[in-house]
């Protein structure tokens, strides 16, 4: 943990000073280092812990992939496709999680539209400067607004801190993508790129620091004046 910590702060630290070189060594290993990290500390007998493997493994293709130089969208598309199948397998993840809770977490009406209006005001925002990417953009909005909402309601909002977690970085993942997409599709701005990996970084490892509390790699914290 500390060491994907130190790499992440390091990379931060790259991106402002525009250190390219130090940048390209510490980006790909961000994941490698919580990947693991999360195979170290989680419970190896839950089948569960493979979800998130995958989903982080794709996210690290996908860094890969952004880390080239752009050549008529074709890098930007592996890399679009990359976190598309890690968004799935963690949407897989949280409904395996949903599945095994009795009763099952009720469903939050106005959490889902309120997705549903931010996720469609963000796309008819960035619509006219989409061009031949429209489908797949479409495509991948729909699948992380997805991601986010099976994130809130994988878990009833109880004693358990992992489900706070998964929903902080489910929001966290989701406007990090938001960020990358206003800066590559609308207007580039001064701060992008820190923002986008702050938030990018966060994400992942509140994801997967709550995976492994609710795997039973990490003791479980309790709110103030629970038993």
């Amino acid at each position: 943990m500390y060491l994907f910590i130190g790499n992440f702060l390091l990379e931060i630290l790259a991106i402002a000073n525009h250190w390219d070189t130090m940048a390209m060594v510490t980006k790909p290993l961000l994941i490698a280092l919580l990947i693991t990290w999360f195979i170290s500390v989680s419970n190896q007998q839950s089948s569960l812990r493979y979800w998130v493997v995958a989903a982080l493994f794709f996210s690290w293709v996908g860094d890969v992939f952004l880390m080239i130089p752009e050549t008529a969208n074709l890098y930007f598309m592996a890399g679009l496709a990359s976190f598309l199948l890690a968004h799935i397998l963690y949407i897989i993840f949280f409904i395996r999680i949903r599945s095994n809770r009795l009763p099952t977490p009720p469903w939050r009406i106005g959490i889902i539209v309120l997705i549903a209006a931010y996720t469609i005001s963000l796309y008819i925002f960035l619509l006219p400067h989409l061009g031949n990417l429209t489908i797949p953009v479409a495509f991948y909005a729909i699948t992380i607004s997805v991601m986010l909402l099976m994130a809130i309601h994988a878990l009833p909002l109880d004693k358990q801190s992992s489900s706070y977690g998964f929903i902080i970085g489910a929001i966290l993942f989701v406007a990090s993508d938001s960020l990358l997409a206003m800066n590559k599709f609308n207007q580039p701005f001064a701060v992008a790129d820190i923002s986008i990996m702050a938030t990018y970084g966060i994400a992942q490892f509140a994801l997967v620091y709550a995976a492994s509390i609710y795997l039973g790699g990490l003791p479980r914290t309790k709110r103030p004046g629970t038993e």
